[in-house]
C-alpha cells in the first residue's frame, strides 16, 4: 500500500482545457432591421450576474431598442452618437445563450464594410466576484450584411 503513493505520474495524460467564457457578438438582418446579440457561450466557472459594455455601430445604422432575453433582468441601454452602453445584471444569474438583443434601422446607406464592435467594461458574478480575468469578449468586428 505504502508503494502506491510513490508511484511516477503519467505525463502521457492528456489534460483538459478549461472552457473559458464568452460574450459574443451574434448578428442578423431582415431588410432594414439589424438584430444583435450579446451571447454568452462556454463554460461558466460561475453564474454571470452583471455585465456592461459597449456597442459601436457604424453610421449607416440607428439604434431603436433593446431587450432582456433570458427573464428576470434588469437592464439599461443608453444610445450616444454611435455607441449604445448596456447594463444588465441577473439576480438569479444567466445561462448560456442570448443575454440582450439591440435593434438598429437602417438611417443611411449601408455598406458591405459596415462593423459593429463590442466591449465589455465589467463582468461579475451573482456572488460580486470580478470575471474580467476569465471572460473573454469575442465581438471584435462583426461585419453588416447589406442585401
Amino acid at each position: 500500500m505504502l508503494l502506491a503513493g510513490c508511484a511516477k505520474p503519467d505525463f502521457t495524460e492528456a489534460v483538459t482545457p478549461e472552457v473559458a467564457t464568452s460574450l459574443a457578438l451574434l448578428s442578423q438582418q431582415r431588410g432594414d432591421t439589424v438584430s444583435l446579440d450579446i451571447t454568452l457561450g462556454g463554460g461558466a466557472p460561475a453564474a454571470l450576474g452583471s455585465f456592461t459594455g459597449e456597442v459601436v455601430q457604424p453610421a449607416s445604422w440607428r439604434f431603436v431598442q433593446c431587450d432582456a432575453q433570458q427573464p428576470q433582468a434588469l437592464l439599461a441601454c443608453k444610445a450616444h452618437d454611435s455607441t449604445v452602453r448596456v447594463a444588465a445584471a441577473w439576480a438569479g444569474g444567466t445561462h448560456a445563450g442570448a443575454l440582450v438583443r439591440l435593434t438598429y434601422v437602417r438611417a443611411g446607406t449601408a455598406l458591405p464594410s459596415d462593423v459593429w464592435t463590442m466591449s465589455v467594461s465589467e463582468a461579475h458574478s451573482v456572488r460580486g466576484q470580478s470575471l474580467a480575468d476569465s471572460l473573454q469578449v469575442r465581438a471584435q468586428s462583426v461585419a453588416g450584411v447589406v442585401r
